[in-house]
């Protein structure tokens, strides 16, 4: 006999959904506005169980139309890296060419007129001063070295090859759970899906947040790490303007590109009839400088331009804070360590307040629980999701986990400390597997208050991380056996090139899928799975044209531009 479950929320007090979402998201109106349901995260997921239930007649069709001046202007960027793709391109087919044929020129034995003594007409000097002048620049943009860069099955030799397994797979387990959600939202007849998602399995596809853990971590780790052998390399010299430019130029460009082609162009590249209908996104048109300055995570949900993208937010906002840990953490360790304990514990005390106060659910755990009635569910999850889930306050401490490890592991290889004890090895991996399977699958009971509810919000996050620390730092030390050679494989080196431009894309292609489809009639664990695969192959697709005409381009010429500089300054 199953026993009810009990809903924080749901009192008679507290039924009433706030006013601003019932009007966004157009559930008092009878007629479905386009230009609000269609144009955020939240009010689309919203409209996704009442899909197979709209008439028809009552969504506006969508009909030919002329390109926005938004959309001429993404026209033009977009072009204009094409362009210097194709030149770049042309010039490096240009080069191989012509050095081809100068050495066959120069083995000739019997020439006429020598090498040296050759005379080269004014166009041939022509071409060479203006390949001396442009190849570098134009260099950046050949789709043949950049592709064989993303391509490469070659790794690094910083022992970090773990950490390209644990990317890509996080990445794929964030797009299952966001297909899990839209997916069994969408459904017309949804019976057979409760005992779905009470099986553990089941559980996983909906655990989606922890793979949001495992990049705060390996972000915090990566920035940890790197700072602290900059450090010591260069003696406590820290040039800041490249340390915090460097993290712009990595995230901004794709990040930017991606966006204007979703805000401007999305709309004209489909067709069905619950397509957008609105020209330009109305709410990217008036919030889109918010993704820019890195803030976006700070507005409500229905306000976010592609609100899939409040982790770049936080691990900007990271990113900048981070030398106050660092800094302590190498000058005065004792002090450092305190410090970061210390923010780590109010992070936890300020989401277990928040959780408690407002009486919070613990995310998408908690949909079994909900599911016969999904509409208090939602009202849940997205107030969970504004005031916890997309906060800073509440990822720092999973981020200095992170970072804390990556300082550790750059001070143990300079101290050049031997292997650990086998007993050691047991009781982290023993200790490590106990936490990750507790966060996964036994911190989600039916039966809890709101207080227990707001440790688990805080539990699960920290435990899942620190366990993922444990495997992080087992497999960049040596000690990580059979779980680092699988992580370290190979095939995952491209696909974890991509990782980044494939995270800002997936939600767009999954968005496409179902304004395109529509809904499904009834559950089926194989239509899921192959949806889920079918994203996933879009996704790494599209991202590899995305990274390969867009980010790799302005990378290649940042690192140009920064070493010019670097020998100017010798």
């Amino acid at each position: 006999m199953k026993t009810s479950y009990n809903m924080p929320r749901i009192t008679q007090k507290n039924t009433t959904l706030d006013s601003e979402r019932r009007m966004a998201s157009g559930q008092n109106s009878s007629r479905y506005d386009p230009l609000l349901w269609q144009a955020t995260l939240e009010s689309f997921v919203r409209h996704l169980k009442h899909l197979h239930s709209i008439d028809e007649t009552s969504l506006v069709q969508r009909s030919p139309r002329r390109l926005t001046t938004e959309a001429l202007y993404t026209i033009y960027v977009m072009v204009t890296f094409v362009t210097l793709s194709l030149l770049g391109t042309s010039l490096t087919l240009y080069e191989h060419l012509w050095k081809a044929s100068e050495n066959n020129n120069n083995s000739r034995k019997n020439g006429i007129v020598s090498c040296k003594t050759r005379k080269k007409s004014p166009d041939h000097h022509f071409a060479k001063v203006w390949l001396v002048h442009c190849r570098r620049f134009l260099n950046c943009f050949c789709v043949l070295k950049n592709g064989r860069s993303l391509l490469s099955f070659v790794p690094k030799e910083d022992g970090f090859d773990c950490l390209h397994g644990i990317r890509v797979l996080s990445n794929i387990w964030i797009t299952f759970g966001h297909v899990s959600i839209f997916y069994v939202l969408s459904l017309r007849n949804s019976d057979d899906v409760q005992g779905w998602l009470e099986m553990k399995f089941g559980k996983f596809f909906f655990s989606g947040n922890f793979a949001n853990c495992s990049f705060f971590v390996l972000s915090g780790f990566l920035n940890g790490y790197c700072f602290s052998m900059d450090y010591h390399r260069k003696k406590g010299k820290i040039d800041w303007i490249y340390f915090y430019f460097k993290r712009f130029i990595r995230l901004t460009p794709a990040y930017m590109i991606v966006m204007g082609f979703y805000t401007t162009l999305f709309s004209y590249i489909g067709s069905g009839y619950l397509w957008p209908v609105y020209d330009t996104n109305p709410v990217c048109k008036e919030n889109w400088w918010w993704n820019l300055l890195f803030i976006n995570n700070f507005q409500s949900t229905l306000k976010q331009c592609m609100g899939w993208c409040w982790y770049l937010a936080n691990d900007m906002q990271f990113y900048i804070i981070s030398p106050l840990f660092l800094i302590s953490l190498l000058r005065w360790p004792r002090i450092g360590y305190a410090v970061s304990a210390a923010f780590l514990t109010i992070s936890c005390f300020v989401t277990f307040k928040i959780s408690e106060q407002f009486r919070i659910v613990d995310g998408l755990s908690s949909l079994e629980y909900y599911f016969r009635d999904m509409e208090a569910f939602l009202d849940q999850y997205w107030e969970y999701f504004d005031k916890i889930h997309d906060k800073p306050y509440s990822r720092l401490g999973v981020y200095l986990i992170g970072l804390l490890l990556g300082h550790f592991v750059c001070q143990r290889r300079f101290g050049k400390i031997g292997p650990l004890h086998s007993i050691t090895l047991c009781c982290g991996w023993l200790l490590s597997v106990t936490v990750m399977l507790a966060s996964l699958f036994s911190l989600s009971v039916r039966e809890k208050s709101v207080f227990i509810s707001a440790v688990f919000n805080v539990v699960k996050n920290v435990l899942f991380s620190c366990g993922l620390a444990w495997i992080i730092f087992v497999c960049t030390t040596g000690h990580g056996s059979v779980i680092n050679r699988c992580l370290s494989c190979r095939v995952f080196l491209p696909l974890s090139r991509l990782s980044y431009c494939a995270y800002l894309t997936h939600m767009i292609v999954l968005m496409a899928h179902f304004q395109a489809t529509g809904y499904h009639e009834y559950f089926c664990f194989m239509t899921l799975l192959f949806l889920c695969i079918r994203v996933v192959l879009w996704t790494y697709l599209i991202s590899f044209g995305v990274s390969l005409i867009f980010e790799t381009p302005v990378l290649r010429l940042f690192a140009l531009y920064r070493t010019n500089w670097n020998k100017k300054q010798m």
